[in-house]
């Protein structure tokens, strides 16, 4: 486009359009190469965090279920993420190599922490094999702790719905608000165990063993739960109409729901 077009008696002057264009164009580029550059930024800053909170579960001391389970957990993702490694950190590659193209300023810093990214992967598929290797040798330890606890959690569930009839809520002749003071106990009573029975279960799952079943607790859940509704409905109700007995005539109406 030349910078000046004569058309009869007309004159384009085209420099200052030109001008502003080259203007706006490196304007443009320079904003996409700041986006460009913050956005690598942050998805290798999220993925080197992502490799050091692993690296800090694996090196968890493996003392119960919980911790095995949460070891496994572990290990089970970097399984995962070992197919969609590439497609994580390629782009980020990209990323950085277009910065380079050109020529956007890049801290060494940051561009070592870059090329650290794979062979840290690297240490994490190392530190999730020695944590596999270690949970092998333990293994045999927990199966057997957990085949005890759980011989003897069946026992304590017997025990606890044998309780639950004899002295729970649903006893005959019980004054309703002492059932919902019963209630409230039990429920207490049931929740802990129901943690024991929740990591039982996973447990068994984890080592590949039978899941034991627990007809009594089943029982009292479903019971319990709707007990629950029931006695909750009635406290409700006891305590709305309590409420009303303190209310002044004048303001009744604007206290009806």
């Amino acid at each position: 486009l030349p910078n000046r077009n004569v058309i009869g008696c007309i004159g384009l002057e085209a420099t200052p359009v030109k001008e502003s264009l080259r203007t706006e164009a490196i304007a443009w580029r320079s904003q996409f190469a700041n986006n460009l550059h913050h956005q690598a930024k942050e998805e290798m800053a999220s993925f080197a965090e992502y490799m050091k909170e692993v690296c800090l579960k694996l090196d968890r001391q493996v003392s119960d279920l919980d911790d095995v389970r949460e070891v496994m957990s572990v290990l089970r993702t970097i399984r995962e993420k070992e197919s969609e490694i590439d497609m994580m950190i390629g782009p980020i590659e990209d990323k950085y190599a277009l910065l380079r193209n050109y020529d956007v300023y890049v801290e060494k810093t940051e561009l070592e922490s870059l090329g650290e990214l794979r062979v840290s992967w690297k240490k994490v598929r190392e530190a999730g094999a020695a944590s596999s290797d270690k949970l092998s040798e333990l293994q045999g330890g927990f199966k057997t702790g957990l085949k005890k606890a759980v011989k003897a959690f069946v026992y304590d569930a017997q025990e606890f719905r044998t309780n639950f009839v004899e002295n729970g809520p649903m006893v005959q002749g019980l004054a309703p608000m002492d059932a919902a003071d019963r209630l409230s106990e039990y429920k207490r009573l049931f929740a802990e165990r129901k943690r024991k029975w929740d990591s039982y279960v996973e447990g068994e799952m984890l080592f590949g063993l039978p899941v034991t079943t627990y007809p009594e607790l089943e029982e009292s859940q479903r019971q319990i739960e709707l007990l629950d509704k029931l006695y909750g409905l009635y406290v409700s109700v006891v305590q709305t109409i309590k409420g009303y007995g303190a209310l002044q005539w004048a303001e009744v109406v604007s206290n009806i729901e």
